[in-house]
């Protein structure tokens, strides 16, 4: 009798253990296990594959992917973080789109999972979608509401900088090409504020005191500055000009003087435009990454 439990013992642990070791290893076998469950609402093999802690956090991208067929595109592993473009196709005969995403993946005690929030974002829009919703709730005047809203622009404006650099990474030849597209349009609207800015300090010199003088020029010399370095663009300087405007935003909202209230609005606007094009830009670049990198691994 022992030996008949140690045998069925022996036989469970064997199998247990080649289950584990026939499970998915890389970025794609867990971006595919993952994506399955979810079209299948299987919330704890979702949690399993991704960063998720627990089912309760799981809201299956708050969308309906019933039928949804998911299948791998580019693979793109820098040490312990991978990005695997997604493609999703929708039912037959159906009314529903077919969707593309950018699945993020990093690595976790050896083991690769899916990284949820980045991935959730990728799937509402990326470092996109939302940041329009958020842009739209800055009202003409300086609330609380405004520098909540300020400070989410900043917040995204450094997100869509880490979006656009890993993105130009898993095609480089392309992304230069999307970047001299739109590098113009991004250099305009960081020319413009930066001469905003300094029509307020010659308009308004004698309204402003010492510190909102110093504070206005470090940021007109800091635009100026990513000017210049977007005269030789690449996704890095792109990226890097990307954070300064959310920065520059939200020092800019901080300087407290009636006196600049008029040129407040003018500031929000052409950050307004900056993120437009970044997100203009980020779009093509998805685009171009699932067009260009359909069917194909970089390992």
């Amino acid at each position: 009798m022992k030996t008949h439990i140690l045998h069925r013992t022996f036989l469970f642990l064997l199998a247990f253990s080649l289950s584990a070791c026939l499970g998915p290893k890389t970025p794609q076998e867990v971006t595919q296990a993952f994506w399955s469950a979810v079209i299948e609402n299987d919330a704890k093999d979702a949690v399993k594959y991704s960063t998720l802690t627990d089912t309760r956090y799981y809201d299956r991208f708050s969308g309906n992917w019933d039928e949804y067929t998911p299948s791998i595109g580019k693979v793109t592993i820098d040490k312990k973080e991978a990005i695997v473009v997604t493609e999703l196709t929708s039912p037959a005969n159906s009314d529903m789109k077919n969707r593309r995403v950018i699945t993020y993946l990093t690595e976790q005690d050896g083991e690769w999972k899916v990284d949820y929030d980045r991935t959730k974002s990728s799937v509402q829009g990326g470092a996109l979608g939302s940041l329009l919703n958020q842009l739209s709730r800055i009202g003409e005047d300086l609330s609380r509401q405004l520098e909540a809203s300020t400070d989410q622009f900043s917040k995204e404006m450094d997100r869509m900088g880490n979006e656009l650099e890993q993105l130009s990474r898993s095609f480089e030849q392309e992304a230069s090409k999307t970047i001299d597209k739109y590098v113009d349009e991004l250099r305009r609207s960081i020319r413009e504020l930066e001469e905003s800015i300094d029509r307020a300090l010659e308009n308004e010199d004698k309204n402003l005191s010492e510190n909102d003088k110093r504070s206005l020029q470090a940021i007109s010399d800091k635009l100026e500055q990513d000017n210049k370095n977007l005269s030789e663009p690449n996704a890095q300087v792109i990226a890097e000009s990307s954070r300064n405007i959310g920065a520059a935003q939200q020092q800019l909202n901080t300087i407290e003087n009636r006196s600049l209230d008029k040129y407040k609005d003018e500031w929000h606007e052409f950050g307004k435009q900056f993120a437009e094009d970044m997100r203009k830009l980020l779009e093509e670049l998805t685009s171009d990454t699932n067009s260009h990198g359909a069917k194909q691994y970089e390992l």
